[in-house]
């Protein structure tokens, strides 16, 4: 069985501290860029060390 490939290319304008993106005049969550341009889905959690972060001295 062959897969299919999609992928996303060239620059955006990611905002540092939110993580939205510019796309023409408007800031879009970068999660519902890459869910409308792809079949991905998103799942959440807490990596090491924002985990470390969040709960230092519990």
């Amino acid at each position: 069985m062959i897969g299919r490939t999609k992928y996303l290319e060239g620059f955006m304008t990611i905002c540092a501290s939110c993580k939205k993106v510019k796309i023409d005049d408007r800031w879009v969550h970068i999660k519902k860029v890459i869910s409308d341009k792809s079949n991905l889905k998103f799942s959440h959690g807490i990596c090491p060390a924002c985990a470390a972060e969040l709960y230092k001295g519990v």
